[in-house]
């Protein structure tokens, strides 16, 4: 997906569709989690621990942390690591173990803390299991909730309801389609399809779809020759979509081109 030049701003993007679909998200990664949280309080997202938190383009992998209050009113932490190094992150298990107890000693342990990874480079670590160390009696094991876009099938993920899944699948797009322009543009245009359709018949909301929109404009980009094509489709697709407003069809162009 992101390589290391432009992996701190495709973090930025998955931070802020973070702040504006907790809800979605949290519901098709971690429903668990999404199941005991009050969203009448937006989530809080946390700068601290520095060395935790610093989104340098050379590390291959990225956290943010969010505070969420559940039903009971009381305070959680999410440590959502975005993996973008692959089979090559040979270190990913221990820097995922430093980052979370670098977390929980930074809140003296007074806080739960949920660690969830989203693995979005071609590949995924050999380490993906967990981490685990042993010295005679001494056993430490940490096993952490992930989801690897790479692994995801389309036809798959076109059956889901949750918004979550045009996400997942432009993560998979950018994956795949990264040396091959012609092949983006196909697959772009298909997802801007199925999303312009389901917004068509109610089933997602607007401001969901243009948050969404400006995700995938961000992740799937192309060359001049092919983003006018793609231009020239937006304005026909949406010009056959007559069930959308016209406002509404204004506001789609802006977030494609955001």
């Amino acid at each position: 997906m992101a390589n290391n030049n432009d992996s701190k701003h495709t973090t930025t993007y998955w931070k802020q569709l973070l702040a504006d679909e907790l809800h979605d998200f949290l519901y098709f990664f971690i429903p668990k989690l999404a199941r005991i949280i009050d969203y009448t309080h937006a989530p809080v997202f946390l700068d601290t621990p520095a060395n935790v938190l610093e989104l340098n383009p050379e590390r291959p992998q990225h956290n943010l942390l969010l505070q969420v209050l559940n039903k009971d009113q009381e305070k959680i932490l999410l440590l959502l690591t975005l993996e973008y190094g692959g089979y090559d992150n040979r270190k990913f298990e221990q820097q995922l173990f430093r980052d979370l107890t670098a977390t929980l000693e930074s809140v003296d342990y007074a806080l739960p803390v949920v660690s969830f990874v989203l693995f979005l480079a071609n590949s995924i670590p050999a380490s993906i299991n967990g981490y685990e160390y042993e010295m005679l009696d001494t056993q430490i094991r940490m096993n952490q909730p992930n989801y690897a876009v790479r692994e995801q099938y389309f036809d798959d993920l076109w059956e889901f309801k949750n918004p979550m899944t045009f996400v997942v699948a432009s993560s998979r797009m950018a994956i795949e389609t990264k040396e091959h322009p012609s092949i983006r543009l196909e697959k772009k245009k298909e997802l801007l399809q199925r999303l312009l359709s389901r917004f068509e018949r109610g089933q997602i909301q607007r401001d969901t779809l243009l948050h969404i929109l400006e995700f995938v404009a961000h992740l799937l980009p192309l060359d001049s020759k092919h983003e006018a094509q793609f231009q020239t489709e937006l304005i026909n697709t949406l010009y056959d979509h007559t069930g959308i407003e016209t406002a509404d069809k204004t506001s789609i162009i802006q977030a494609m081109n955001e």
